[in-house]
């Protein structure tokens, strides 16, 4: 790896995943090297942040004249779905001015390959990260997919090397010294969500009679996988990027109802409900859910 610092670019340092992936930075072999900038919401996150030993700008994905002089500066920007067109733009400049191609790693997630599918159960369809032209192939309309395309496209057109990650459900409690300094969100999405939703309707909750397969993946490995990505690609610009840059960070299956069964005996034993059997969403419930939600459950993040 270059001994020249390199400016990493982090959306989501105070994320569950993207806070993971900071504590990893800073306790890097070559964290000297870096000069790690993170995009916080408010002065008081960036001031613990920043006695961490990194830079910090206050702001939010929103504010895109911000988030893309961020990607102008950085070479290799870490971020989301969210702030994916803006990032390019940055680093389209910084390419015009410089010549030297940004590298990208985004965060996508594994509902990109789910599928409708019914209560026959599950598909015997396996979608393999490096199968290219599958991933391809699959339509715009999915979850994630337009924002993909679009990395590919401009890594395509050669001023960024994207490196694209598809977690699947992200379990586990984050440990490390971000969360210490009481800014990175310790725990994932789908576990609370749902333990919420069990209360609320006084039963666990599943889709149908719960026969989709999910992938899941533990924090510890899904953060590991970041940094590994993030080291090949510093030192080898063959490390695969753009439509052959899809990394599945998965590491085991369940099904819904299996998922659902232990939310509900948690919920039991905390007196939340009185049975740990789900039930299924009724045809109301999934009419007022969002999409983004709808296909967390049908498949993944």
């Amino acid at each position: 790896m270059s001994t020249a610092k390199i400016h990493i670019l982090l959306t989501g340092a105070t994320g569950y995943i993207g806070g993971s992936v900071l504590d990893r930075l800073l306790m890097h072999p070559n964290t000297a090297s870096f000069v790690i900038t993170a995009l916080v919401r408010s002065p008081e996150k960036a001031q613990k942040l920043e006695s961490l030993g990194l830079k910090t700008a206050v702001g939010s994905l929103a504010d895109a004249a911000l988030v893309q002089d961020l990607a102008a500066a950085s070479d290799a920007p870490v971020e989301s779905e969210a702030a994916t067109e803006t990032i390019l733009t940055g680093a389209k400049q910084r390419y015009q001015k410089t010549g030297t191609r940004a590298v990208v790693i985004h965060t996508s997630g594994t509902s990109v390959v789910a599928d409708e599918g019914d209560d026959t159960g599950p598909s015997d369809i396996v979608l393999s990260d490096t199968d290219a032209d599958s991933i391809k192939a699959l339509p715009l309309t999915t979850p994630h997919r337009k924002a993909n395309a679009t990395l590919v496209a401009a890594d395509k057109e050669g001023y960024v090397r994207a490196h694209i990650i598809c977690p699947g459900h992200v379990w586990g409690t984050a440990t490390d010294a971000v969360v210490d300094a009481v800014v990175e969100n310790p725990q994932s999405r789908l576990i609370p969500l749902f333990l919420g939703i069990g209360a609320r309707r006084g039963a666990a909750a599943m889709l149908g009679l719960g026969k989709n397969i999910w992938v899941h993946v533990g924090i510890d490995d899904t953060a590991e996988l970041y940094i590994k990505l993030f080291d090949a690609a510093q030192a080898d610009d063959t490390t695969p990027h753009g439509r052959f840059g899809f990394y599945f960070a998965e590491n085991g299956e369940l099904s819904m109802y299996d998922f659902s069964k232990a939310i509900g005996e948690a919920l039991v034993s905390a007196g939340k409900i009185t049975s740990p059997e789900p039930t299924s969403f009724n045809e109301q419930e999934i009419a007022a859910m969002p999409i983004t939600m709808l296909a967390i459950i049908k498949g993944g993040l």
